[in-house]
């Protein structure tokens, strides 16, 4: 059984009965379903993600890239584990120190359930999109 759970606006979770991975865990945005006000935890300072009380740790993180919606170190340092290991390109380096595993296109690896493949990828602009509901 695999297990999704979406963190908006960008990070996923990944789980089977083995392990867990997240995807891209950066800030939370929060709405209130009574309250029209979006809280967007990417301007507050760190230690602030928006993140709920407890959150199960990694076996692995992936970063796609090193853009503040989609790395956050104050994130990726609470869902560490004691065996956790953390895969992203060169450039979260400045963020992630050294503490992770450089991965580059075509790269592939294994942990626990996982196998994983590093490809290429990019951000679309808003011109690129149908419609709104049709943007990725």
């Amino acid at each position: 059984m695999i297990q999704l759970k979406w963190f908006p606006p960008s990070w996923v979770q990944i789980s089977t009965r083995q392990a867990r991975m997240y995807i891209d865990p950066s800030y939370l945005k929060t709405y209130y379903g009574k309250h029209p006000t979006v809280i967007e935890y990417s301007t507050w300072p760190d230690p602030i993600d928006g993140l709920p009380e407890p959150l199960e740790p990694a076996n692995i993180i992936l970063v796609t890239h090193h853009h503040r919606d989609h790395l956050k170190k104050v994130t990726v340092d609470r869902l560490r584990g004691p065996d956790t290991v953390v895969f992203g390109p060169a450039t979260c380096s400045k963020e992630l120190g050294r503490d992770f595993t450089v991965v580059g296109e075509g790269d592939n690896f294994e942990q626990t359930d996982f196998s994983v493949k590093a490809v290429p990828a990019y951000n679309t602009e808003e011109r690129d999109c149908i419609t709104q509901a049709t943007r990725i």
